[in-house]
């Protein structure tokens, strides 16, 4: 019995182990392009362009909520965010400063904790995924980051799905081929109040 379960279950991690990842990008459905299309209509001041139209890349949309580690939702709070360009460059202003990468800002959120940030899909460095990196005020602590399930490798995808600083987003086709995506971004050490 102990052989045919030590075998069950040595079976059951390699087969977990070698299981492909999904990179497919679905386009996405009306309820998604709704949800877009009300952000854009309530975000107002609480929208960051990050990029020029004319930067090259992949048009990126995250429509983030930032809410506390109790989901209770966090008005008026100020993120800073950076990432690579599509070329997997920094373009630091201060060399091996990352978060003064060419391509970065602030926003604040809006009365619920909205924000949405208009940008492009940033490259991987060094065989890793694209990510973008995170600030947020008065958290404890204060580094975040995003990453994208359908440009993460399996490691990276069990480490960030298992840690509290980082948020895998689950990448759509909108309109106008801008990928778009939706999180809620839970924070720790930051009161709602």
């Amino acid at each position: 019995m102990l052989k045919i379960t030590f075998f069950t279950l040595s079976l059951g991690l390699l087969v977990s182990s070698c299981t492909p990842i999904d990179r497919t990008i679905y386009p996405a459905d009306d309820h998604l392009l709704t949800i877009a299309d009300n952000y854009r209509k309530a975000a107002g001041e609480h929208v960051l362009q990050l990029v020029s139209e004319d930067e090259p890349g992949q048009r990126l949309l995250v429509l983030g909520r930032l809410v506390d580690e109790f989901d209770r939702e966090l008005p008026n709070r100020v993120i800073s965010f950076y990432h690579t360009d599509n070329q997997g460059e920094y373009g630091e202003s201060v060399p091996g400063q990352e978060s003064s990468a060419r391509i970065q800002g602030s926003i604040a959120t809006d009365g619920t904790g909205r924000f949405m940030l208009s940008t492009i899909l940033p490259a991987g460095y060094d065989g890793g995924g694209g990510h973008i990196h995170m600030s947020i005020d008065e958290a404890t602590p204060s580094a975040y980051d995003f990453y994208f399930k359908q440009f993460a490798g399996t490691g990276l995808l069990r480490w960030a799905n298992n840690s509290s600083q980082a948020v895998v987003l689950n990448l759509h086709h909108g309109r106008a081929d801008t990928l778009i995506a939706i999180s809620k971004l839970p924070v720790r050490g930051v009161s709602a109040d």
